[in-house]
């Protein structure tokens, strides 16, 4: 078996086909269906060269894992960290916060060579709103990378424990693999798709092939016209494939192994003598975008993506397209010439080699910890950073017997007031605290998204008819309702307790059981079972109206970084962000069934209601900081913004009394 490697243009050639029909495909799908499939001959070439590269060695004695490593380091990682580097910066001038933290996520995945296992879970590789993954294309580098793991150990195994006949062994041993490979991802294409398009193991078969034809085991073709036309088949076979195979279950179920053994074909026929398609494919134009082809897959994708993102287009015209392949084609002439080129020609250590990849490593996965950190930081977005925890106290505190954590003041085992409510309890925590705080008092929060926390004398949940009809919320709702109201029998340390709804919404709406007016007496009337239960138990209470619901989420608009802002405002002429709050009549109607609802409750039970519409200002932005943190939620600048309000209120209300008590308690002690 001979084990030379002399350079093979027309395997730089068959990258250039590859690159490309990945290329045309992400521009457009409809012009190149099966293009995605360069990836696979990129798959075939590896194992094919990489195969050779270390039987080679094997066979001299000569093989090392620390030099066969560090040539990988050189090879794949300055251009890799390269892009990385330049995606995260963009990322950071132009993502709004939502596709910045995903992006995060897959740039610590992507910085640790794993990045396939992320978009496993995260992102369907042909679904749409994909483009909003800057580094998805690198799940195959993972790929490439665990097979660069196994690979050299299952020959070199093979070489060690094997006396006669290596080439069989070898030969069998990528034969089970093959076998077990394709028959995983053929299972995993019916029970879990997403892992046989982005695994390993899934995948490994396709490495496979290019071993074998790189093991000389499969004789040559002697006839010269029957080889040539076996070149011609092989790539028939790929450019087919490239044409007509669609994404889905069917290509990761099997026809993937169209171009497989099509790429296989070019590389065997081309060994020992040229073809018609070797020469084809040893064009100097061909060859050469062989050569960067490396740097255009890593630069094509984040051109894309970040060019949709931009200027928010989903489908790229053809004049666009060309001005982008002319933008990838420059990135990649940079990066090619003055990174990936004078990087294989640096002479170190292997083991220093190793260490510097090592150290990249971590650095790009520590600053990914930093990256997340400037979400929403004010030089990023331009707005200072403003958010409410939501999650306080809910179902999963209460049954871990976290109380603790969801309790804000010096008394934790015995804290006075009870906040609850539904999501907008969490958004005033920061307010109710700090009116306890003067007072040096205790507060607990217990608050669960879309449910009104709130029971009669015999526990029944008050959220029957208003709660989110998702069913996991009404069983979560049914849940803390029930362990809150335990609870309270339990307990005498809970002097005061703040009810919080937002009912703008669930008060005008209604379902097949119950018009709209029934769906308010029926609040009003399970309110106020649940006010003369706690009064019963000496418990006064008190209620938090609703603030104003915006028109949209603002933060959307406020925390899009400059770059996006530029562009929305200069190119696209979009309106500035509206920062007005709605106050206007029919604006305000919307609140009057709840408010109406609270007026009488006052009235006949003496609760006290707290409307802190009533203080807001005009606009959404005070002093720089943003009011809301989304839609129909205060941040917690918003729920600070307010707390000087409520202190005079209840002040106002409750001073007196709660002097006395105060008095009492110390006499007491």
């Amino acid at each position: 078996m001979s084990t030379a490697i002399k350079y093979r243009s027309d395997i730089d050639g068959l990258r250039a086909f590859a690159i490309l029909s990945v290329f045309i495909f992400h521009l457009n799908p409809s012009w190149l269906y099966g293009g995605f499939i360069g990836v696979d001959v990129f798959f075939v070439i590896s194992g094919y060269l990489i195969t050779r590269i270390i039987i080679r060695e094997n066979q001299k004695e000569s093989f090392s894992f620390i030099n066969f490593y560090a040539r990988r380091v050189k090879r794949i990682f300055p251009v890799l960290f390269f892009v990385l580097a330049a995606v995260a910066v963009m990322a950071i001038l132009s993502f709004p916060d939502i596709i910045y933290k995903t992006f995060v996520s897959s740039f610590q995945y992507a910085s640790a060579q794993f990045s396939n296992f992320f978009f496993a879970k995260e992102v369907d590789y042909f679904a749409e709103g994909n483009e909003l993954q800057p580094l998805l294309h690198t799940w195959s580098l993972a790929v490439e990378e665990q097979f660069y793991l196994v690979w050299p150990f299952l020959i070199f195994l093979c070489y060690k424990l094997v006396k006669t006949e290596k080439r069989n062994a070898i030969l069998f041993v990528f034969f089970a693999v093959m076998s077990l490979s394709f028959f995983t991802g053929y299972i995993l294409a019916y029970k879990a798709p997403q892992y046989a398009f982005y695994m390993f193991f899934a995948r490994a078969w396709e490495f496979c092939i290019g071993g074998i034809f790189a093991l000389d085991l499969i004789p040559n073709i002697k006839n010269k016209r029957a080889n040539n036309l076996t070149a011609v088949f092989g790539f028939v076979l790929m450019i087919a494939s490239f044409i007509f195979i669609r994404e889905g279950v069917d290509f990761v179920k099997g026809a993937v192994i169209v171009p497989v053994v099509g790429a296989g074909l070019i590389i065997y026929t081309a060994q020992q003598d040229e073809t018609w398609i070797s020469r084809m494919l040893s064009l100097k134009p061909v060859v050469y975008i062989g050569l960067i082809s490396y740097s255009m897959y890593l630069w094509h994708w984040p051109v894309i993506i970040f060019y949709k993102q931009l200027f928010e287009i989903k489908e790229i015209s053809l004049v666009v397209s060309l001005i982008l392949v002319l933008i990838t084609f420059a990135l990649s002439l940079i990066s090619y010439y003055l990174v990936e080129q004078p990087a294989r020609k640096i002479q170190l250590k292997n083991i220093i080699m190793l260490l510097l990849g090592a150290l990249f490593i971590g650095l790009f996965i520590a600053s990914s910890f930093w990256l997340r950190e400037q979400s929403k930081s004010e030089w990023r977005t331009g707005v200072k950073a403003n958010r409410f925890i939501t999650k306080a106290c809910g179902r999963n505190q209460l049954y871990e017997g976290k109380l603790d954590a969801c309790t804000f003041g010096p008394n934790k085992d015995r804290p006075e007031v009870l906040l609850i409510g539904d999501s907008h309890a969490g958004h005033y925590r920061d307010m109710v605290y700090l009116w306890a705080k003067s007072q040096g008092k205790t507060v607990r929060i217990v608050s669960t998204s879309s449910c009104i926390v709130a029971f009669d004398a015999k526990g029944r949940t008050l959220d029957r008819f208003f709660s989110n009809p998702n069913k996991e919320y009404k069983k979560k709702c049914e849940e803390v309702n029930n362990y809150l109201y335990e609870h309270l029998k339990e307990v005498d340390y809970y002097k005061l307790v703040i009810f919080v709804r937002a009912t703008d919404y669930h008060l005008n709406q209604y379902n097949e059981k119950m018009g709209r007016n029934q769906v308010r007496i029926a609040f009003e009337k399970k309110l106020e079972q649940f006010i003369r239960y706690m009064k019963k138990n000496d418990r006064e209470v008190i209620i938090l109206s609703q603030v104003y619901r915006l028109e949209s989420n603002p933060l959307r608009c406020l925390e899009s970084p400059f770059l996006k802002k530029i562009i929305n405002e200069k190119i696209l002429e979009k309106k500035a962000c509206n920062l007005t709050i709605p106050k206007a009549d029919q604006d305000l109607k919307k609140y009057e069934a709840a408010d109406q609802i609270y007026q009488r409750l006052q009235k006949k039970h003496r609760v006290k209601v707290f409307y802190p519409r009533a203080f807001f200002p005009q606009k959404i932005l005070h002093e720089g900081h943003s009011l809301y943190a989304d839609r129909s939620h205060l941040s917690g600048y918003g729920s600070r913004y307010l707390a000087p309000y409520f202190i005079e209120f209840m002040e106002k209300e409750f001073g007196d009394k709660l002097k006395n008590e105060d008095e009492n308690k110390k006499e007491g002690d």
